[in-house]
């Protein structure tokens, strides 16, 4: 049903799904990765930034996890910051062939 929502563009109602989620364990990674991409499309990038350095909190090397939260640095313009998370996901996975083509636009 959350995923519904979201596919759908019903984020506000998706987000309330997921807080209800979050309520109950505060570090259910699916909806916290859930609750940051909704706020992703909602063009609320701070907001998703939160929800993902807490699920870096949790699993520090998760990839799905490295690349969204790069994603928002792009979108923000701090590719600095951007740069840094898809240098942690090639050291964990090196031949992500996505974060080698988005590292070498960013140096481009």
């Amino acid at each position: 049903m959350i995923l519904e929502l979201h596919v759908t563009g019903r984020y506000e109602e998706s987000l309330a799904n997921l807080n209800k989620s979050l309520e109950i364990n505060s570090n259910n990674a699916t909806a916290l990765n859930n609750h940051g991409l909704a706020y992703q499309d909602m063009c609320r990038y701070e907001e998703s930034l939160a929800d993902l350095d807490r699920l870096l909190e949790i699993d520090p090397i998760k990839v799905t996890t490295l690349n969204n939260h790069g994603a928002v640095y792009q979108v923000l313009i701090r590719f600095e910051e951007s740069f840094t998370d898809l240098n942690r996901l090639l050291e964990i996975d090196p031949n992500n062939a996505t974060t080698l083509k988005i590292i070498e636009k960013l140096i481009d």
